[in-house]
């Protein structure tokens, strides 16, 4: 054998030599989690700074999205009180700052016996609801000030997304 051909064989052996305990760790480690899973839901307005102008009460509205997605690959079953709940999916509100509902986008509802009704979540799948909200709470004008606006799956509230906008002054009225 010439000194070429052993010294390969030499560096071939090692090589093997190193990477059969690593083979073999690598073998005998669980196979990664899967991370993927879980549920998401996010709500997006079309704006958080509402001017109020000089002694005329806030008309109109704004635009809220919201969204829920499964991330995982299994579907989920979500039980809402009844059909047109479960239609309509989320249910929207606006509190003042000191946590006093001011509106609901739907009236809250009364399950009764047998009403129940099952919606299912596939795997990867999202539902998407957007509303206007208006300012205007029972017939009257939200005033000035900081608002929380809710967004929930109307199942019960077991998830929901919630963010701040504000009605305001330009001339710090």
């Amino acid at each position: 054998m010439t000194p070429w051909l052993i010294n390969s064989l030499h560096r071939f052996l090692i090589a093997c030599l190193v990477a059969l305990p690593i083979a073999t760790v690598g073998a005998a480690l669980p196979p990664p989690a899967n991370t993927r899973g879980g549920l998401t839901i996010s709500l997006s307005t079309s704006s958080h700074l509402l001017p109020q102008a000089t002694g005329e009460p806030l008309r109109g509205s704004f635009t809220a999205a919201v969204s829920l997605t499964n991330q995982s690959r299994r579907n989920l079953s979500i039980t809402f009180p009844d059909a047109l709940t479960a239609k309509n999916r989320f249910v929207f509100r606006i509190l003042d700052a000191s946590g006093t509902e001011r509106w609901q986008s739907e009236p809250s509802p009364v399950s009764t016996a047998g009403s129940q009704v099952f919606a299912p979540l596939g795997g990867g799948k999202v539902w998407r609801r957007t509303i206007e909200v208006p300012l205007v709470a029972s017939g009257e004008a939200l005033a000035p000030g900081i608002y929380t606006l809710e967004a929930a799956v109307a199942d019960g509230g077991s998830l929901g997304a919630s963010t701040r906008f504000e009605i305001f002054s330009p001339w710090g009225e």
